[in-house]
């Protein structure tokens, strides 16, 4: 327990969160709640989210600890999604896990979302946490991959939320076979307000395989994973980067605190990046949008 409570602090250095929630005090007390509860109870654990909603996770599942530990795992991503959506938006969630952004575009905004997951035991969470948010009206559940082409890929199976393409041989990984859709089919002609794609290193393909929904003048931002590990796939970091300016996208960082979008000159291919088709039309949304309430603070 002493280890995971000195890797957590150190986590926790870098993230721009305002100070919430009992600041330190506050978040070394979650910490070993959790921990506790994870010992003590076998099963899954239920704990209150943001404005109501609730999220389910368990031992190992590290997403689900890290938003009960720091209320968000980036705070400026999750934030930007509560205030840039409103209700009946159009959310994808590329990469989404156990549901964690799902559930707040869905339950906290009221957006309509198609949530894509290619991990079975992933997915499972997923539809519990719509479930029990009672969001089934407005959830598109997909247990599938996103990628340039359509077909069916190796997806791992044993690296809770770095689970990702198969780039070793696949007598080396421990594996399931997904099937695999491009985004233009999952967004349609009907596109997407919002777009997150969270897919460790393989959103290149991703993007590559929805440029009709890039064009789409629908699309007002688009959140994209951690860049270096595009490398695994042998795809330069920037390579989204790239993309995303040349369909006019620009690169912007979310400070929560004054609800300001402050331009970026050189993408950080360390961390998520947010990018905006239009930073002053999104600026006004984001101003004039419907706080949120987490450890008891509204935003």
């Amino acid at each position: 327990m002493l280890q995971v409570l000195v890797t957590s602090l150190k986590n926790r250095q870098g993230l721009p969160a305002p100070r919430v929630g009992g600041g330190l005090v506050g978040m070394v007390a979650r910490i070993l709640r959790w921990q506790l509860a994870a010992r003590l109870w076998p099963g899954d654990l239920v704990f209150d989210f943001v404005s109501g909603s609730v999220l389910v996770g368990r031992k190992g599942l590290t997403l689900a600890s890290s938003h009960f530990y720091f209320g968000f795992a980036n705070w400026h991503i999750s934030p930007f999604i509560l205030h840039a959506l409103r209700r009946d938006d159009r959310f994808i969630d590329i990469g989404a896990n156990i549901g964690v952004d799902t559930i707040l575009g869905a339950a906290v905004r009221q957006a309509h979302v198609v949530a894509c997951e290619p991990s079975s035991a992933t997915f499972r969470y997923l539809q519990r946490n719509v479930r029990l948010n009672g969001v089934d009206d407005r959830v598109t559940l997909r247990q599938i991959a996103i990628g340039e082409n359509s077909g069916s890929i190796a997806f791992e199976t044993n690296r809770d939320a770095l689970n990702r393409v198969v780039t070793q041989p696949l007598r080396e990984a421990s594996h399931e076979i997904v099937p695999v859709e491009t985004l233009d089919a999952v967004a349609g002609e009907e596109g997407a307000d919002i777009l997150k794609i969270d897919v460790l290193g393989y959103e290149p393909f991703v993007l590559r395989g929805g440029q009709e929904t890039l064009r789409n003048s629908r699309l007002r931002a688009i959140i994209i994973g951690v860049q270096r590990r595009a490398r695994d796939f042998g795809q330069d970091p920037l390579e989204s980067s790239r993309m995303l300016s040349a369909f006019g996208f620009q690169p912007v960082f979310y400070d929560v605190s004054t609800r300001r979008l402050v331009p970026i000159q050189s993408p950080d291919v360390n961390q998520y990046v947010l990018f905006v088709r239009d930073p002053d039309e999104m600026q006004r949304r984001l101003s004039n949008a419907e706080s949120f309430e987490l450890f008891g603070t509204r935003f």
